[in-house]
This record gives C-alpha cells, sequence and structure tokens, in this order.
C-alpha cells in the first residue's frame, strides 16, 4: 500500500508512512471525518486535517474526529511537525517518540485517556504550548522543565497530586492551569514565574495562596474558586496589572478580605460558612449563650431564630436568659461587612 500512495503524496515516504500509521492505529475507518485519507489519486495535502510545506508534514489537525486508540511510534519520523492537535478524541498514549519531534510547537491532547507522558517530551525543545486537559494523568515527567519555550502549559482535569519542581524552572510561561486535581500545596517556588499572565488552581484543596505569587507581576488572571482557602497574602496587592482575582467558594473570612478589596476584580462570594454546628438540650429558667469568632474590623451581625430575624441581636454573641421552651429553635449568625460588600458569612447552625 505504502509505495503505491507516496508516489502521489508530494511528500517525503517518511512523512507518508507515518500518516498511515496514525490513520490504522486510531481506528481511521471510523473517523468522522477521513476525506481523502489513504486516496492514492490525491496527494497527502487534500487529505483531512494536513498541511505540507516543502514536501514535509507540518500540521495535523484531527481535533474531535473519533480517533480511538494510540499515537504509533512513527509519528517521532515527522521531523517538521510543529502542530499536533488530537484534542476531544479517545487518544490513550502517546510514543517515547514524540521526543524526536524538535519542530513541534504545539501539542494539544485534551479530552483524551492519556495516561503516561513520556519522560522524553522534554526533548521537545521548541514547544510553546502543552495542553493535557482532561485526561488520566497522575505525574508529570520531570523533564518537563527541559521545555525552556514553553508559554502555555494546561494540566486541569487530571489526577495529579503533586507538581514537579522543575515546572517552576520554566520562565516563559505565560498560562499556566494545573486546575481539578488532587493537589493541596502550591508550591513556593511559583514566585519563579515572572511572566506569568495567567493562572488556574481552582476545584483543587488548597488552603492558602504562598506569599511568593506575589512576585509573578506580570498576572493579570487568577482563578482560585472552589478550594478550602482559608487565608491570603497581602503580597497579592503587590500585583500591578492583575484584572481579575476569582476566589469564591473558599473558607475566606472578612479578615481576609478587608486588607485585600482594592484588587481590581476581586472575586469573593459564596464562602463556606463559619464556626461549627451545635446540637444541644438546655433546661428551663437556665441561661445558655452563643458567640462567633471570625477575623473582620468592620463586620455587622445579625442573629436569626428558625431563620427569623431576632430584633436587636446585632453583636457577635446572643445570650438567651430565662430559658422557657418558646426558646427551642435553630439559630444562626449572618456576618456582612462594610468594606467588603456582597458577601454575607453565614455561622452554622446550634440547635
Amino acid at each position: 500500500m505504502f509505495s503505491s500512495i507516496i508516489c502521489k503524496t508530494q511528500v517525503f515516504v517518511q512523512d507518508s508512512i507515518a500518516l498511515v500509521a496514525l490513520y490504522d492505529s486510531t481506528n481511521g475507518d471510523n473517523w468522522y471525518n477521513n476525506l481523502n485519507w489513504l486516496d492514492e489519486n490525491l496527494p497527502v495535502g487534500n487529505w483531512y486535517g494536513i498541511e505540507i510545506e516543502n514536501y514535509s508534514v507540518v500540521q495535523i489537525n484531527l481535533s474531535s474526529n473519533n480517533l480511538v486508540g494510540n499515537i504509533p511510534s512513527e509519528i517521532g519520523n515527522l521531523n517538521s511537525l510543529s502542530i499536533l492537535d488530537v484534542s476531544y478524541n479517545s487518544i490513550l498514549s502517546i510514543p517515547v517518540s514524540i521526543g524526536n519531534l524538535f519542530s513541534l510547537e504545539e501539542i494539544d491532547l485534551s479530552l483524551n485517556d492519556v495516561s503516561f507522558l513520556p519522560s522524553s517530551i522534554g526533548n521537545c525543545s521548541n514547544l510553546k504550548r502543552l495542553q493535557l486537559n482532561v485526561n488520566n494523568l497522575q505525574e508529570i515527567p520531570a523533564e518537563i522543565g527541559d521545555l525552556t519555550n514553553l508559554e502555555r502549559l494546561i494540566l486541569g482535569g487530571n489526577n495529579i497530586n503533586v507538581l514537579p519542581d522543575e515546572i517552576f524552572d520554566l520562565t516563559s510561561l505565560r498560562y499556566l492551569n494545573f486546575a481539578a486535581n488532587g493537589m493541596d500545596t502550591i508550591p513556593s517556588l511559583i514566585g519563579n514565574l515572572v511572566n506569568l499572565e495567567n493562572f488556574q488552581f481552582f476545584n483543587n484543596h488548597f488552603t492558602f495562596i504562598p506569599a511568593e505569587l506575589g512576585n509573578c507581576i506580570s498576572l493579570e488572571y487568577i482563578n482560585g474558586y472552589g478550594n478550602d482557602i482559608d487565608s491570603l497574602p497581602l503580597t497579592l496587592l503587590n500585583l500591578p496589572y492583575i484584572e481579575t482575582l476569582f476566589l469564591a467558594y473558599n473558607s475566606l473570612t472578612f479578615d481576609d478580605i478587608e486588607p485585600l478589596v482594592s484588587i481590581p476584580g476581586f472575586e469573593y462570594w459564596l464562602q463556606d460558612s463559619i464556626g461549627v454546628s451545635i446540637d444541644t438540650t438546655v433546661f428551663i429558667d437556665t441561661t445558655f449563650y452563643m458567640e462567633i469568632h471570625t477575623g473582620g474590623e468592620f463586620n455587622n451581625y445579625q442573629w436569626k431564630k428558625d431563620n427569623v430575624i431576632i430584633e436587636g441581636a446585632t453583636n457577635n454573641y446572643l445570650e438567651l436568659s430565662n430559658i422557657t421552651l418558646a426558646d427551642s429553635g435553630k439559630y444562626n449568625c449572618e456576618i456582612t461587612n462594610d468594606v467588603a460588600a456582597g458577601l454575607t458569612l453565614h455561622s452554622r447552625l446550634i440547635s
């Protein structure tokens, strides 16, 4: 088959062989679009998703095309390939030979089923964009730190618990996303990424943002919603170009928010409830004391019973004296703030 196709391909033999191997290993007969592929009467440049320059394959664009299977080792023979986009498919693996592709500038393998990234990826020295989001990766090889030209790295939606320190040697990075993994610590080495403009780490298990993030003075966009963050560094005030700081759905209190409200685009709504739930029994004619401990200099308090405002109960504590049966119910306190508008904190119920 190869010889009959190659005579009309207008590409180097090794490139033609690599494309046929890709077709065969990813169930090409069932692609959504395989227009002109393996047609002996048409040049390879007419095959759907393929671009040719100077007799070499320079781009493979087969996104959302029902590729099912493995990227074949022959892909490593495409010496001039600059873009490999097989996103939104069912690719299972990447061969070690990917490291032979020194001309690669962009790899998009997002939304596939890849579970292993070979260390040879570090040989792709011209790579600028690496998108691996929504796969089954559990770790990233340290050799990724050799991609000194990398500007965009997307690792979100995998099963990665820890990132290699070498990622934070990639000082050309402008876009970094490791959202929706199983991580619990943002390394302080994040401060090395002085050219970082967009940083996304939402839906993990982070409890704090390291102060060193304030060294990333090129940052314009930060998205860390849906974590367990309960403290913020004042160094976030050092970011002169920040336009969005999105930290909704965390565990912040007004003590954390008040000093940073001047940051443009700071979104902090819907924080976790404060305090602990209490279910207790209190005797008639006794006194019961409830108190809310939360930071903030400009707080306002309003106690409620069974979700109805208790008139005059506007301190951080509530004392019930000479208790009667009428006092039984569910109590909670709502806290607002004169400086940090748009957020109401809720204490957990006391029953």
